[in-house]
């Protein structure tokens, strides 16, 4: 068995605060992308690139200053918030398309994945919706999921993506088809509350406590 401290040994800590320029000590999301700490906070996305610390709010153009989640999408982050989805080049930091949810009827964005070249699921607070960007729609999927909370989704491309609702439960989408998804595996350990993504695997989070595995692949989900 390796040595804990051998591990760890060669790994640092550094510490960020308020005092280094953080608007908040409240952090909802971390992504790293090309050598860059990006955060979310609820006073604005932070970006980090080890010796200084830049919030960008409206006065860059986001919807607002809450912010919730954060997504890549190659070299593109897709920032959900309190209003809808900015989406920002993460080289040049600088703003390429956005949509408001709130002005759809639709609450805050919790999150976004992607389903296709231009094309989104967006999980809000009064429905699940697809984003096209190129002609800048937002279209139901499923009038069962029309006016549900989405708490949480979690996926790749187009293959398959994982949708929790929070009177529905598990749902599964892949190809354009929406259905529910209820491993029988699962049962046994209560409602589900939260998935959180972690590389290839999606992490449930249940009533027990029980963390339950899930691979995602191009054809189905496997427990």
């Amino acid at each position: 068995m390796p040595d804990t401290q051998s591990i760890f040994q060669d790994f640092t800590n550094e510490w960020i605060t308020r005092e280094d320029g953080l608007p908040s000590h409240q952090i909802h999301d971390v992504l790293c992308l090309n050598k860059m700490l990006w955060m979310s906070t609820p006073n604005g996305l932070v970006v980090y690139d080890s010796e200084k610390v830049k919030v960008l709010n409206q006065k860059q153009g986001l919807l607002t200053h809450g912010i919730r989640t954060l997504t890549q999408d190659n070299n593109k982050i897709l920032v959900c918030s309190d209003r809808g989805v900015d989406i920002i080049d993460s080289k040049t930091q600088q703003l390429l398309n956005q949509v408001s949810t709130v002005e759809q009827g639709l609450g805050w964005c919790q999150t976004a994945v992607k389903i296709a070249s231009n094309r989104y699921l967006l999980a809000c607070a009064n429905g699940l919706r697809c984003w096209d960007v190129k002609d800048d729609s937002v279209t139901k999927l499923d009038s069962l999921l029309d006016k549900e909370f989405i708490i949480s989704m979690a996926g790749y491309g187009s293959y398959i993506n994982l949708i929790l609702g929070k009177g529905s439960g598990l749902w599964l989408y892949s190809n354009g088809v929406l259905e529910r998804y209820s491993p029988l595996n699962l049962a046994d350990y209560g409602t589900i509350r939260a998935i959180i993504q972690q590389g290839p695997w999606v992490w449930l989070i249940t009533d027990s406590v029980v963390v339950q595995r899930i691979k995602i692949s191009c054809t189905r989900a496997e427990s």
